[in-house]
């Protein structure tokens, strides 16, 4: 992938691309279409050339635009490239890029064990397939049972056949939750009352939100509830000294039969990480530190339990990764507005989230600081990716996916995540049928309402905000100023440019106290129409 470089002036002349037709001669305020916009207006562009010629007006006034190259194209493997180019009839400055300072954050996932399993159960475990039936309903075990129970080994190539038979013990029971730990864990960890106090939260949030919002899991083993294993086997899938842990995980190999896949328990299980004060399987991990970290995961875990669940009995095909995931950030999301008292919709800002300090910690933080690594380069993430493992992909599908609800779920969000967990469609084609728009749509609304919303820009359509997040005042509060990488361009400028499907680049076109006439062009590398089937153009003028 190419970085941003400020090269050579534009050349108001004939371009050619030995690969594709040449553009014609660009001409600032003679060659159609000329830029008519509002205060607040948004055009969206698809023409290539369109893209490649747009006039600016002169005006008698200040003014100020903002041009979105994006990549709009279905898949999510390639980036594309491109030339951005502009031009002042009366020559303006070419500003610098400015400086974008590099994340600090550090993923809490050694390795992509979450991205792993989501790519295992797809490659071992068939659907459409046959559905489990629930056993009859059985009397769940009591405190201070034994189970014997199988860890499957998520670090192996197929944990299907490779796994950790244990022993574990009953801890805390409530009517949606059996609290077990493996015997294998290490001494001086979780006391009764923090098993039940884990029990409990699950049973008052992160149960009754997963259950809303996506749906009922399944009960193959009929006890009516789901395994909450601290297990050991967990640290130990981070390495020592790495710096990253595990939190826990799901394995849809639970939901299948021993016969498809013999580590199976048949059963609603979520395996987690165990306290290991001294560090006997891993890097030391408190008692606090683990109970801290496995409120999200678990009500992240539980989400992939139920979508895989309701798409197994219903015969639908696996959710792509990108729109699984994010989901369950949303389940992590959702559990601590209801731990908070926030609407579904109530549009959060640092002050309300950051208020409890843990509940930040736990629910909201990393997903606003994976966002955060996408607003620093929005080229280099996807929104529709088949991946977890960029951060800057899952803050970016979060984003989208809040995009979405905000615009199309008509006010009923869990209606809206219902139907994205029932499919019958997956991934982007899942994404569109439930909003009822195309991607083009979801994108141009999408990309304008991460630059535009909370600046107040007068006359700005409501399609372009979000109703149930102020991003900007959350990314600003976290970084010191809104971290939208946003490249300021004058006369001259020459920009060479990639994004990958559903991302792209930030232009802000300069203008003088009486704005000249201006242009602006999306070619391709050789200076041509480009020709890669996902290029827009959206553009909103802000003064």
């Amino acid at each position: 992938m190419k970085r941003l470089t400020i090269g050579a002036a534009l050349v108001l002349g004939a371009c050619h691309d030995a690969t594709g037709p040449s553009t014609a001669a660009c001409i600032p305020g003679t060659t159609p279409p000329t830029l008519a916009l509002n205060v607040g207006g948004v055009q969206a562009l698809a023409d290539p050339r369109a893209l490649a010629c747009m006039s600016i007006g002169a005006s008698a006034s200040p003014s100020e635009y903002v041009f979105v190259a994006a990549n709009a194209s279905s898949g999510a493997n390639q980036a594309a490239s491109y030339r951005i180019m502009s031009s002042f009839s009366v020559a303006t400055a070419a500003a610098p890029a400015p400086a974008v300072a590099a994340s600090l954050f550090q993923p809490p996932d050694d390795g992509g064990v979450d991205l792993r399993l989501r790519t295992m159960e797809r490659r071992l475990l068939q659907l459409p397939g046959h559905a489990l039936s629930a056993s009859v309903a059985a009397a769940p075990p009591n405190v201070g049972d034994t189970l014997h129970l199988r860890v499957p080994d998520a670090n192996a190539s197929n944990a299907c056949t490779s796994y950790f038979p244990i022993k574990a013990i009953v801890q805390a029971v409530t009517a949606h939750a059996i609290v077990v730990q493996d015997s294998a864990a290490p001494a001086g960890g979780f006391t009764l009352a923090d098993f039940n106090a884990i029990g409990s939260e699950f049973e008052t949030y992160s149960f009754p939100t997963d259950n809303t919002y996506f749906g009922a899991p399944t009960d193959l083993d009929g006890n009516g509830a789901v395994y909450l294993l601290y297990t050991p086997r967990v640290n130990a899938l981070a390495p020592r000294g790495s710096g990253t842990f595990v939190g826990g995980f799901f394995f849809g190999g639970d939901l299948f039969s021993q016969l498809a896949c013999p580590e199976s328990n048949v059963g609603e299980i979520v395996y987690l990480i165990a306290p290991d004060p001294s560090g006997v399987f891993s890097d030391p991990r408190a008692t606090q530190f683990v109970r801290q970290a496995t409120r999200s995961t678990i009500a992240h875990e539980v989400e992939h339990l139920i979508n895989l669940g309701i798409r197994l009995q219903s015969g639908a095909r696996f959710e792509s990764i990108w729109l699984d995931e994010a989901l369950a950030h949303f389940a992590e999301e959702y559990v601590g507005r209801a731990e908070d008292g926030f609407g579904p919709f109530q549009k959060l800002t640092y002050s309300d989230v950051s208020a409890n300090a843990t509940d930040y910690q736990a629910f909201y933080r990393d997903k606003l600081l994976n966002l955060r690594s996408w607003l620093q380069r929005p080229d280099t993430g996807s929104s529709i990716a088949n991946t977890d493992r960029n951060l800057s992909d899952g803050g970016a599908a979060w984003a989208l996916l809040h995009y979405a609800a905000d615009q199309y779920a008509g006010g009923d969000l869990p209606g809206f995540t219902r139907r994205l967990v029932s499919g019958p469609d997956s991934g982007l084609g899942n994404l569109t049928a439930r909003a009822g728009a195309p991607f083009d749509s979801l994108m141009a609304g999408w990309m304008v309402a991460m630059y535009a919303d909370g600046l107040g820009i007068s006359g700005l359509a409501a399609r372009y905000t979000f109703q149930s997040w102020n991003f900007r005042d959350v990314e600003a509060a976290l970084s010191g100023a809104y971290p939208l990488q946003v490249r300021a361009l004058g006369s001259g400028a020459d920009v060479t440019a990639a994004a990958y499907p559903g991302s792209g680049n930030y232009f802000r076109l300069l203008g003088t106290p009486t704005t000249p006439a201006a242009v602006f062009r999306l070619v391709s590398t050789a200076g041509g129409l480009v020709t890669f089937p996902g290029a827009r153009l959206y553009i909103v003028r802000t003064q």
